[in-house]
């Protein structure tokens, strides 16, 4: 006994072969996607097999004087350095500059007390994040 006619549902008529087979769907006459993409653009290419070029580690690279064609254009990293010892600074400021810095030596200040001293610095200079790195940057260069 079935558990269908235990529960009283009615019974399913039995389905002919000409149902079933009406259920199965047609196989379609479009090809996949990616066949269509093969036909109108080839094989796709891997990562591995596209030659980019000499690395910059190779011979064939090294042979050219070892720059980039960036570099040899004078790119970014051929900035116009300055020599911030002959920067002509107004006598006024070079002056409290002087004392401001002989005070701050002179005051033996640990290390928190000198970036809080940096801090207000910066902070009154109006001096941007950015640029106070990019700042930094130049300076380590000259130091």
């Amino acid at each position: 006994m079935d558990y269908r006619d235990m529960l009283g549902f009615p019974k399913k008529p039995k389905k002919s072969m000409k149902e079933v087979e009406k259920k199965v769907a047609p196989k379609s006459i479009v090809p996949p996607v990616t066949e269509l993409l093969k036909k109108e653009f080839g094989p796709l290419n891997e990562w591995g097999k596209v030659d980019t070029g000499p690395k910059r580690w190779s011979s064939a690279y090294t042979a050219k004087d070892g720059l980039t064609e960036f570099e040899r254009k004078g790119g970014k990293d051929s900035i116009n350095e300055v020599d911030f010892e002959k920067v002509k600074i107004p006598s006024q400021v070079k002056r409290f500059l002087a004392k401001f810095v002989d005070s701050v030596k002179s005051a033996g200040l640990n290390r928190i007390k000198r970036s809080a001293v940096l801090y207000q610095v910066i902070d009154a200079l109006g001096i941007s994040p950015q640029q106070l790195m990019a700042d930094i940057q130049k300076i380590k260069k000259e130091l």
